[in-house]
């Protein structure tokens, strides 16, 4: 980064500074021609002072993906999750006029039903509120996680991925809601990727199954019990 930042001095003293405003400088690390992580770094005149600094290596993503999805989440019990998508801002134009045709495809990881939007036509920043429904009982509700891919409807040829949106629900208390803005990645690294959704659904089914273990043997247990004694749910 030191040479980047000499650069950087070197050519605003030619007085060039205008040409950089609002640049960003990828820095990408190969391994024989393979990249094992990349890192965008906005050129700042502010933070431009000679010190090296340690980024941390990002994974590789497609730079022509972008915007933010608004979602809204909130669980009634006793076993449904609703998820609202509510719109989308800034989306990558795919046709012609620079406009895309967009829609959404929400499901859960593991073994739970793909649902999906209407098509908005021509349109970067679409609007649904659309609202998903998704059975699932409030003691797995913290290992789950919500799926979200935005596509571009296209007539002859296959759709075109705009990008995509996890929400994962550790945090989540069934009582509380999410309303917030979700910034679309990409899937560069589809293995990596389903690797951790098939881990979460193995915990899942796993967590699952000791659920309805317990709800035989002991009907009365309460799992989300911190006193290790019995309680009535």
């Amino acid at each position: 980064l030191r040479r980047v930042r000499e650069a950087v001095v070197s050519t605003q003293s030619t007085g060039e500074e205008y040409a950089l405003d609002g640049a960003r400088i990828l820095f990408r690390v190969l391994d024989d021609g393979d990249v094992i992580g990349e890192l965008m770094i906005p050129i700042d005149w502010d933070v431009l002072d000679g010190e090296t600094e340690w980024f941390d290596l990002q994974d590789q993503r497609d730079w022509s993906i972008s915007g933010a999805l608004h979602v809204r989440v909130r669980y009634t019990n006793p076993t449904t999750l609703h998820v609202n998508v509510a719109s989308a801002e800034g989306l990558c134009g795919k046709d012609k006029d620079k406009l895309s045709d967009p829609y959404v495809r929400v499901t859960l990881a593991g073994k739970y039903p793909v649902k999906t939007t209407k098509v908005i036509k021509n349109t970067v920043n679409p609007v649904w509120s659309e609202t998903f429904d998704f059975a699932i009982p409030v003691q797995l509700l913290q290992t789950a996680t919500i799926l979200l891919a935005v596509y571009n409807k296209n007539v002859l040829e296959s759709d075109d991925f705009l990008g995509e949106a996890r929400i994962s629900l550790a945090e989540f208390k069934h009582f509380h809601e999410i309303d917030n803005w979700f910034p679309l990645a990409d899937l560069k690294h589809v293995a990596r990727h389903r690797s951790e959704w098939s881990k979460g659904a193995v915990e899942q089914e796993l967590r699952e199954a000791l659920v309805a273990h317990i709800a035989c043997r002991s009907p009365k247990y309460n799992l989300n019990n911190t006193n290790n004694k019995d309680r009535v749910i």
